[in-house]
């Protein structure tokens, strides 16, 4: 379940700038849902909706059952049938969901820490020059060193030493909390005329006044693009080690998304909780 992914970015949903061939096979030999009707914007009722299998606004996420008519826990029913279950996340906040707790097992990997996503103020009046918006931390020399691709790596050790009935749930956060994409790989998405690169990890949540300018969402934009083309990198590797699987027919690798984040629509930019439009 990844946060913060938008269709928009992948092939498969018409995506032409961004190589995203490892989406693409995914979609190639499985089925791609066109539509998506969301109950709710609230990140963590939704995923109790997942995890219970009832309505977001059926669902209690400070209950430590599901609130909706004869809800049960998703896991419940994979341990009741002999499987082990894993949750795999950057997010330690997850871990404090009550669905968490059906887990056998949590993995919390390369962990997002405030200091890493804020790095500086975000701003809650409007603004109108992207030179206000400062850029913290530094990115990552190559993208294996990102949180993203040890997430992955920790989904791969699982795979390749699984022995028993086993699901793997993995939470993503790291698309939409910071930006760790060397800046090599946003140089490849910026074309000549354009600002420079955004050479922060950081992402600013700001809303920007009627009439700026659409190229100051640009650095961004491109930002956002390496990360997504980092996600398909590490996907590939991911799909290489089922297909490599002695069980690799038992493996259904199934890729959610519970919102995008915005990228200058209507002026905001990296702000959660903004009112949700087509986009």
């Amino acid at each position: 379940n990844v946060e913060g992914l938008r269709a928009e970015f992948l092939g498969p949903y018409g995506n032409d700038w961004i190589d995203t061939p490892h989406f693409n096979r995914l979609a190639v030999e499985g089925f791609v849902f066109d539509h998506c009707l969301a109950g709710g914007i609230e990140p963590r009722k939704q995923l109790t909706a997942l995890w219970a299998g009832c309505h977001p606004a059926q669902s209690g996420v400070a209950e430590r059952a599901p609130s909706c008519a004869a809800g049960r826990w998703l896991l419940d029913s994979f341990r009741q049938a002999g499987w082990s279950t894993i949750l795999v996340s950057s997010s330690d906040a997850l871990l404090q969901h009550p669905g968490s707790m059906v887990f056998d097992e949590h993995r919390l990997v390369a962990p997002v820490k405030v200091p890493d996503v804020v790095g500086s103020r975000d701003l809650d009046d409007l603004v109108d020059d992207g030179m206000q918006l400062i850029p913290a931390g530094e990115p990552v020399q190559d993208w294996s060193e990102t949180r993203t691709a040890a997430v992955f790596s920790e989904l791969i050790e699982l795979i390749e030493r699984n022995e028993r009935p086993c699901c793997i749930w993995c939470q993503l956060t790291t698309l939409n909390s910071l930006w760790e994409a060397p800046l090599e790989i946003r140089e490849k998405f910026r074309e000549p005329g354009d600002p420079p690169i955004w050479p922060g990890i950081n992402i600013p949540r700001v809303r920007f006044r009627k009439d700026v300018d659409p190229d100051v969402f640009l650095p961004f934009v491109q930002a956002y693009a390496a990360e997504v083309h980092i996600l398909d990198l590490c996907l590939g590797g991911l799909l290489e080690v089922i297909g490599r699987s002695q069980s690799q027919n038992s493996w259904v690798v199934v890729l959610l998304s519970p919102s995008g984040l915005p990228l200058g629509e209507h002026g905001y930019l990296g702000t959660a909780g903004v009112p949700y439009h087509a986009e």
